[in-house]
């Protein structure tokens, strides 16, 4: 089986022929293949990524179907004479090819390979006027194509109608012997239909006879001259229309270069850009060769499986470590993943994009070779184990370190110890002479042998062990364990079968799968943990930057009310000095001391200048060992850590609480009294008897709210995480009321119904 049917690689290159809407260009898309070399792979890809941006930025190309060309100039070579509909599809291929010009000619500054393609095109325009001087849309020869056709075709006119008028005499003169009273013809002749019983009543020749035998065509005696001459007009016709073709296939086969070279040009850019197409509907990437041996496939999905169902995964193979073990249970994606790689390293090589999530990246492998499935072949007399090791060794013949080599379940079908030994002497032959490979196995000593071993890593395929069902998830970097007896007991093989089958298992085997079982399960806990943590980062970063934006207005605000409280307070100082001058004034023409009145009006302008000084924007930040209450709690302690916004307070109890500055005031030292420790002492004591959840069944929702709001006080200084407070199902009402009271506290983070083993909409998760 070729690399091409065993990977699936002939269902892409259909998918991109469906895409396609010329025939030359269907014809050229079922020849994709990968490329010689790197330089021409590039090439290719390069011009998708700029059809690929013109698809995106101004949508489909309106590229209208193009007939194959070549063959019909050739017919016209050997001495043929083009039809009309031939002259039709040469001149819309010319049309065709100017306005697909028009169409990108302003649309060209991010894509210099389309635009330097664009310029082979050559100018039809002249033959397609010709063309079309000559052939009607109906694909008639026109009229006016020559002056002896017009005159031809104007005498034939008249001779109808001569005829026409002289036939109808006839009708009324034989109307009692017709068998129809109506005009046809029969070999270009006008003809009556005449009752056989009455064929002597009419003069005349007979040219047809009826199916039946009852009627019979006569061309009457009085019409046969006008018959005669009508046909001489036609077949005058005939003989300008052929000469009419004729010369304007000569004319037409003095542009045969130009012609094909536009119709291949036409082709070419409607294979490029069903290869863009291709890549968009399976939400692709332009691949990027690099120079070190490997690939990174991010989030890659087999594009023959449906996107909404495949597992996408990531897939990497590097310079240092070119080998991957891939274990796991059976059915569980191994397969896949081994022909995933090799289908995108192929498409990668041919010229499409890749369904991955990100700019993906590989070495240009000259070949793939590959060893997947069952490959029994009846017809050589040759058992799976035998098609299998003869293909294996037909690749170790001739794969190189620039190859990549694809080998799926290996060396099974015979005994599993002499199997398990062939698969590790492949996989050192493999390594020792630097192949880049990919191998699905169940073998245990290979699995260790990747872990032993520079070059060489393991990776497995995920199993779900509560549901006993694969997930399909690729990991690199840890081996996976094969569930053969876990599948088995899943699939009605009984308990103490399933007990017996362990017991033979050696010590050695039985303890390597489940510490893999084991690993497996903790790093995909890790995992989700990772991916929770990555969510609440994502979610800290967004709350920063909106506290930020926050910060920012509040402190242009305190600015703008500290600007406008002075100018206010100068506003009221100047008028009230108005005010004094005059008052000197009056005070001086009446006799009061001028060194008086002059200290009073200096005293003022003092104090105008010290309350100015005094206007300051509200302070906004505390400082290490101030002594602060945070309100919401009525508890007071002393700032000893200071992280951006988020303020530490250590209690007088010891404990520690994190919170921001506006849940914070200064406020007084306590001082401390003389036996401190029965003070905190009862506050560890009351802390102590703190639960991580409250059960308010049965109580008013009133009632509820006074037991709840000082139990979530205590338990936020006890530092619990979470809490469940436990309400009940009833009518409703005191959930929602609780809900109500949680969604107005400041340090509540969330609330949420409680979970399938928590009591469900029964209980309430509180996180603070």
């Amino acid at each position: 089986m070729d690399i091409f049917t065993l990977l699936e690689f002939n269902e892409i290159v259909s998918k991109v022929k469906d895409l396609t809407k010329t025939e030359l260009g269907g014809e050229y898309a079922s020849l994709i293949s990968p490329f010689e070399s790197e330089e021409e792979a590039t090439y290719a890809l390069n011009l998708v990524s700029e059809a690929e941006s013109i698809l995106t930025r101004f949508g489909a190309l309106p590229l209208a179907p193009s007939h194959k060309l070549a063959p019909l100039l050739e017919e016209a070579r050997r001495g043929n004479i083009l039809t009309p509909h031939d002259f039709y599809l040469i001149s819309s291929d010319a049309m065709n090819i100017v306005k697909i010009n028009y169409y990108l000619k302003d649309k060209l500054d991010n894509a210099p390979l389309i635009k330097a393609m664009l310029k082979r095109e050559k100018d039809l325009a002249v033959l397609a006027n010709e063309i079309n001087k000559v052939i009607t849309p109906n694909l008639l020869v026109k009229d006016n194509a020559s002056h002896e056709l017009a005159r031809i075709r104007k005498n034939i006119a008249l001779s109808e109608d001569r005829l026409n008028k002289a036939a109808q005499g006839l009708i009324s003169k034989y109307g009692n012997f017709l068998a129809e009273n109506l005009i046809t013809k029969r070999d270009g002749h006008f003809v009556i239909p005449v009752k056989t019983a009455y064929k002597n009543k009419v003069d005349g020749i007979i040219y047809d006879i009826s199916n039946s035998g009852q009627t019979i065509f006569v061309e009457p005696s009085e019409i046969a001259a006008l018959n005669s001459t009508l046909i001489s007009y036609q077949n005058d016709e005939i003989i300008e229309v052929n000469r009419i073709l004729r010369a304007l296939t000569l004319e037409t086969l003095k542009y045969e270069d130009e012609i094909i070279n536009n119709n291949i040009l036409l082709a070419e850019l409607d294979l490029i850009f069903a290869k863009a197409t291709y890549g968009q509907s399976i939400n692709g990437f332009v691949p990027v060769f690099q120079q070190t041996k490997g690939l990174q496939f991010k989030k890659a999905r087999h594009p023959l499986i449906d996107k909404n169902l495949v597992v996408a995964n990531t897939f990497n193979l590097k310079d240092d470590k070119f080998i991957i073990v891939i274990s796991g249970p059976n059915a569980g994606g191994k397969t896949v993943a081994l022909k995933t790689m090799g289908l995108l390293v192929l498409m990668a090589k041919s010229g499409l994009m890749l369904p991955v999530s990100e700019e993906p990246k590989l070495f240009f492998y000259k070949n793939v070779y590959a060893s997947i499935g069952d490959e029994q072949s009846l017809s050589q007399n040759l058992s799976t184990f035998s098609s299998h090791v003869k293909r294996i060794g037909e690749i170790m013949d001739v794969a190189t370190s620039d190859d990549l080599v694809l080998l799926d379940e290996l060396a099974t079908g015979t005994s599993p110890e002499e199997g398990e030994a062939l698969a590790l002497a492949i996989a050192t032959y493999l390594l020792n002479n630097s192949i880049s490979s990919v191998i699905s196995s169940h073998y245990s000593r290979l699995k260790e042998f990747a872990y032993s071993r520079s070059g060489i890593i393991n990776a497995s395929m995920a199993f779900d062990e509560k549901k006993l069902t694969p997930l399909y998830e690729y990991h690199e970097e840890v081996p996976g364990r094969s569930y053969g007896l876990v599948v088995a007991k899943r699939f009605g093989i009984k308990d103490e079968v399933i007990k017996d089958a362990e017991s033979f298992l050696s010590d050695g085997v039985y303890d390597f799968e489940s510490t893999i079982g084991k690993l497996r399960n903790e790093i995909r806990t890790l995992e989700l943990e990772r991916t929770e943590l990555e969510k609440e980062r994502a979610a800290l970063l967004k709350k920063e930057a909106e506290l930020d934006k926050k910060l920012k207005r509040q402190s242009e605000a305190e600015e703008d009310f500290k600007l406008t409280k002075n100018e206010r307070l100068e506003k009221e100082i100047n008028e009230a000095i108005a005010t004094l001058d005059t008052l000197v004034k009056s005070a001086l023409a009446s006799g009061a001391k001028a060194h008086e009145i002059i200290a009073v009006r200096d005293e003022i302008k003092k104090l105008g200048k010290e309350s100015k000084k005094e206007v300051k924007a509200p302070a906004k930040d505390f400082e290490l060992g101030d002594y602060v209450e945070v309100k919401k709690l009525h508890v007071k302690g002393e700032i000893t850590r200071i992280r951006g916004e988020e303020y530490t307070v250590t209690l007088a109890s010891g404990k520690i609480l994190k919170v921001s500055a506006s849940d914070l005031e200064i406020t007084e030292r306590t001082k401390r009294k003389s036996t401190p420790t029965i003070t905190v002492k009862g506050l560890e004591e009351d802390l102590t008897s703190v639960k991580p959840e409250i059960n308010v069944i049965g109580m008013r929702v009133e009632e509820a709210l006074n037991v709840i709001g000082p139990y979530l006080d205590r338990a936020l200084l006890k530092r619990y995480p979470s809490v469940r407070i436990i309400h009940g199902f009833g009518t409703g009402a005191l959930r929602r009321g609780i809900h109500d009271y949680l969604a107005k506290l400041s340090f509540v983070k969330s609330y949420t119904l409680a979970g399938e083993y928590e009591g469900q909409g029964g209980a309430t998760i509180v996180t603070f």
